[in-house]
């Protein structure tokens, strides 16, 4: 039986920001890090923090592995650094993102309803 992506909910953090980011497309690991890190203000996201999360999504099939980009023009990193890893969306992961998509917008819309956000332009 197929998980149902709503199991998933509320995603972490980091596990959504993952995932919007691998939404443009496969990622190697490093240029993964300074994206993250670029989209929250420079703010420290250690890479260990990073692959941990990384492997919790892979065991949950919200993103899948290569060794090798699956298209050429894909960023690797230097010879003789660590092996590479470039992630991607699985089905399953892009459907998890769309629901928690669909759950924050929800909730958006309710607090401009409600009167934490009336009068705010």
């Amino acid at each position: 039986m197929a998980p149902n992506p709503v199991d998933f909910l509320p995603l972490k953090d980091l596990v959504f920001r993952i995932l919007v980011e691998l939404s443009n497309g496969e990622q190697h690991g490093w240029s993964l890090v300074q994206a993250l890190a670029d989209r929250t203000g420079g703010t420290t996201l250690l890479p260990g923090h990073l692959y941990r999360t990384l492997n919790r999504m892979l065991d949950d099939g919200l993103i899948e592995e290569r060794d090798r980009p699956a298209r050429p023009k894909t960023q690797r990193t230097r010879p003789g650094t660590a092996p590479s890893r470039f992630f991607s969306l699985t089905p399953l992961g892009c459907t998890v993102a769309r629901a928690e998509t669909e759950r924050l917008e929800a909730l958006v819309a309710r607090s401009r309803a409600g009167r934490l956000l009336k009068g705010r332009r």
